[in-house]
């Protein structure tokens, strides 16, 4: 008698003890999980704005189920004035630069313009000479994200995210005096960055389904017992 005790106990924790380690693995199987993409984009200043779709793409939902999509943009701008003029007179430079996070097509995200003016304004550079002005700017890192069903469903498919990059600039160049012969060149560089998380719930494996089954069926043994 007294030996067979220690054995029957030993049978009724065994399945309370794999019952806790199947509902274990299947709670685990079902956690949130997360995705990162990102791309940087080299964007052309133009006037009309041309937009650059970002390489990022858009969450395959063979893999789950989207809860939430986390976008950080950041980005910079440089530009280079050369000028060159043997006359007599002055220079002066001015410049419009916006750099631009588009989403789906109209709805700006993110938005930078910055205002460069050439050295020693309002008086001009004086001439004959040449030289170069540099002037830079950046996009200040921003964020947010998108929870709703329309928005999830537009960061959902097999294509890329609906964001694009875009940099809007004017400039003008004002010489006094008698310059000729001279020239002058601009050369704007400009990329923007984006950064896209995805919050998403996992499909289950099937391997996590057959131990929710399982212990299913263990949790009802025991009760019978």
């Amino acid at each position: 008698m007294f030996c067979g005790k220690p054995t029957v106990n030993a049978m009724k924790t065994i399945p309370g003890t794999t019952l806790a380690f199947t509902i274990l693995l299947t709670a685990t199987a079902g956690r949130a999980d997360f995705l990162t993409y990102s791309d940087i984009e080299a964007v052309t200043p133009w006037n009309p704005v041309i937009p650059v779709g970002f390489n990022i793409p858009q969450f395959n939902p063979a893999d789950g189920t989207l809860n939430s999509v986390n976008l950080t943009m950041s980005g910079y701008a440089n530009s280079t004035f050369s000028y060159n003029f043997l006359g007599s007179g002055g220079i002066t430079v001015w410049q419009d630069l916006e750099l631009s996070v588009v989403y789906n097509g109209s709805d700006v995200l993110a938005q930078n313009e910055a205002f460069f003016l050439s050295p020693n304004y309002p008086t001009p550079v004086p001439l004959p000479g040449n030289g170069t002005m540099v002037w830079s700017s950046s996009l200040p890192q921003s964020q947010v994200t998108f929870s709703s069903a329309l928005d999830l469903a537009n960061f959902t498919g097999t294509g890329n995210v609906p964001l694009s990059g875009e940099c809007y600039n004017v400039h003008t160049v004002n010489v006094t005096g008698a310059p000729a012969p001279g020239e002058t060149t601009l050369v704007n560089s400009s990329h923007l960055i984006a950064v896209v998380t995805y919050d998403f719930t996992p499909v289950p494996e099937p391997g996590a389904i057959g131990l929710t089954c399982l212990s299913g069926l263990m949790f009802a043994f025991r009760k019978r017992r």
